[in-house]
């Protein structure tokens, strides 16, 4: 079925101003659009919006505010006003049946090809007995606009709802990062803290033996400049002497040099391995996060709630007062609760009506529940 125009959710634009109403336009003159006709087709004013279904020919016609209101100008229709009385197939021919059982309009010449085993009525014969038929599509109409508008509000709030829980989710997702971040660095930080100990340790013993084997050399060094000038000199006995020293003290700058560098071992290079597991986990792991959607219940899904009277579920021989805290269906017009006072079972049949006159209804667990009005008129128990 081709949509004759879309609802425009939007603000009214600027473009709306150049609307203006049709009729008027006609007789030339220049009204701003107030509202449009949806038979019609056709942008009103203010003046002739409100006088539009005052003919009895345009009594149900279908007038739309200017919030809903195409925003862009409707040609005015080529055919004439009783255009719509003739069957768009045979365009000669005026809509005279109507087929029952393809819920349809037609001219004779379809009746006689399409329509020859349907019920077909005339229209003339029929069309004076619509009283119930026009309250009840006005009814309809009626709570479809009502619907429509709920679901027009409630897509706006949902919008909004949307862009709040999107920003929700970016801020979760940023903190998320944060977090991650936080580890890392901490991480980050204690093997950096690691690596400076290990250093500075090692440093400490090259230190170490830096200082002992400078002295140890000062002092070889010194032996060896003198024992050089003493090989030219005539008195052997000091250059006797002075090497049996040099002999004596010899062995114990050799194990001050063993001791030294035995007691101060340590690496000179320090290496850094990488933690597989993280970057296989990273490179394995594809999801960052899961997102999870719900859906907002629409206010038109509500049933309408009708308090009618007190279901009395006291015996005869109970001896305390009723405590309910149990109930369960077990046929569509019984249900058994649990009495916990008096340590009973008890069951209550309702085949008749609910007080409220809505029709058929079916007895639930909670009250009656009426399926055509949608409307559950609830017998509190207790």
């Amino acid at each position: 079925m081709e949509v004759p125009w879309k609802l425009d959710l939007g603000a009214v634009s600027a473009e709306d101003s150049t609307l203006v109403c049709l009729p008027c336009d006609i007789d030339g003159l220049k009204e701003p659009a107030y509202g449009f006709c949806q038979d019609c087709q056709e942008h009103l004013c203010e003046t002739c919006f409100k006088h539009h279904r005052r003919p009895r020919q345009m009594r149900n016609h279908v007038l739309v505010e200017k919030e809903y209101m195409p925003k862009t100008q409707v040609n005015a229709p080529t055919t004439s006003e009783d255009m719509e009385d003739f069957w768009t197939k045979h365009q000669d021919k005026p809509l005279e049946f109507y087929c029952r059982d393809h819920t349809s309009v037609a001219c004779y010449v379809c009746v006689t090809l399409e329509h020859k085993q349907c019920n077909v009525d005339y229209i003339p014969d029929v069309s004076g007995n619509l009283s119930d038929e026009m309250a009840d599509i006005l009814e309809q109409m009626e709570s479809l606009i009502t619907k429509c508008k709920s679901n027009i509000e409630y897509a706006c709030k949902a919008a909004q709802h949307l862009d709040q829980s999107h920003a929700k989710v970016v801020e979760d997702i940023k903190v998320f990062r944060k977090e991650i971040n936080k580890c890392l660095d901490r991480m980050e930080t204690r093997i950096l803290n690691e690596a400076d100990t290990i250093v500075k340790e090692a440093k400490c013993k090259q230190e170490l033996i830096l200082n002992a084997c400078l002295e140890i050399t000062e002092e070889l060094e010194c032996s060896h400049a003198l024992l050089r000038s003493f090989k030219e000199e005539i008195k052997q006995t000091k250059r006797f002497i002075k090497i049996k020293n040099i002999r004596k003290s010899l062995p114990i700058l050799t194990d001050k040099e063993k001791t030294v560098l035995h007691a101060n071992t340590a690496n000179d290079c320090v290496q850094f391995t990488r933690n597989a597991s993280i970057i296989d986990f990273l490179k394995t792991e594809n999801n960052y996060g899961t997102l999870s959607t719900f859906v907002q219940p629409y206010p038109e899904r509500a049933i309408d709630l009708q308090y009618i009277d007190t279901i009395d579920m006291k015996q005869t021989s109970d001896k305390e007062k009723c405590n309910i805290t149990g109930m369960v269906l077990i046929a569509p017009t019984k249900m058994v609760v649990a009495d916990n006072s008096n340590k009973k079972y008890k069951t209550d049949r309702r085949s008749e009506k609910c007080n409220c006159n809505c029709g058929r209804d079916v007895f639930t667990s909670v009250g009656y529940y009426n399926s055509s009005r949608k409307k559950a008129c609830f017998n509190f128990v207790w």
